[in-house]
């Protein structure tokens, strides 16, 4: 019997059907769509052209069966709602907020319209650009540019005319956001794509090659507490053993306290269950408990 009690509101049926399956689709992964317009040139997010270029964005993510996560139903009451002009860093602090569920990737978009610099101004150009970051390890993944929409036929003194400005861009902002929407799926599809592979342990640490849903590589951290200098060593060793394994640090090292930064492209789960079976090979006593990325695994005294 297991010394360790696995303590984790997950309904096992299900984990159990996750397990058995290897593979990896878009559904698994959680995309929150974010507009950028730091930028004071760029379109504010408060436009109904912004809106229009939001939503073409997170049909063509939904169509290809990516989960997308309304900013405003996620976050609620626990932010101001409807504010313009935020900085980047914001934008991932908010992301990274968002527990339930949990966001895997952050897609964000700026949208520039320029005007002939002349007060007889006929012709407008639309820029769309995007960048698309990992929640779990702040990794930047990709700036993306698409192609300008050139040329575009509008009024005299229209660049001084907010109505007017709005007007065109938002007869073009479905079509340039279909275009940077499709541009983010390719993208989005090919990272998955390249990080989904089975990962297999084949080090016998926990046993012969133990298949993994491999996804896209995730940063937990986890904290020992009760294992002494000896003990800690030991488990931290194994942890190169666990399937899906990437990378870790060693972040804090006190006498009966350590903090380990994980990176692994096993599912939370599967970490999860990977840690219940190597610290019940000590035949110690304790506890395990993990919530959004973080676990806490602790020994009693024996």
């Amino acid at each position: 019997m297991p010394n360790f009690q696995l303590r984790r509101l997950l309904c096992i049926p299900v984990l159990m059907a996750t397990v058995l399956s290897n593979t990896v689709d878009a559904r698994d992964y959680n995309v929150l769509v974010m507009g950028d317009d730091q930028n004071k040139k760029a379109l504010a997010r408060n436009t109904r052209p912004f809106e229009q270029v939001m939503n073409a964005i997170s049909r063509n993510l939904a169509e290809d069966d990516f989960r997308v996560i309304d900013e405003v139903m996620a976050t609620g009451e626990k932010f101001v709602q409807g504010r313009t002009r935020r900085p980047k860093h914001e934008l991932i602090d908010i992301a990274k907020l968002i527990v339930d569920p949990p966001i895997d990737f952050i897609v964000t978009f700026t949208v520039l319209a320029e005007f002939e610099a002349s007060k007889s101004v006929k012709l407008m150009t639309l820029r769309s650009s995007s960048q698309i970051f990992a929640v779990g390890t702040n990794q930047l993944i990709t700036n993306l540019q698409t192609t300008p929409l050139k040329n575009i036929p509008t009024e005299n003194l229209c660049n001084l005319r907010k109505r007017c400005r709005m007007k065109y861009i938002g007869e073009h902002a479905e079509k340039l956001g279909n275009q940077l929407g499709a541009a983010l799926v390719t993208h989005l599809r090919a990272y998955v794509g390249k990080t989904s592979q089975t990962a297999l342990n084949e080090r016998g640490e926990l046993g012969s090659k133990q298949e993994v849903s491999a996804g896209i590589i995730k940063a937990h951290r986890f904290t020992f507490e009760g294992f002494s200098a000896n003990d800690f060593f030991k488990f931290e060793k194994s942890l190169k053993n666990f399937p899906g394994y990437v990378n870790h640090r060693i972040i804090k090292l006190y006498r009966f306290t350590q903090q380990v930064y994980y990176e692994t492209q096993a599912l939370e789960h599967e970490v999860i269950r990977n840690l219940h079976q190597a610290v019940n090979k000590g035949k110690s006593t304790g506890s395990i408990d993990c919530s959004n990325l973080l676990c806490r695994i602790k020994k009693y005294p024996d």
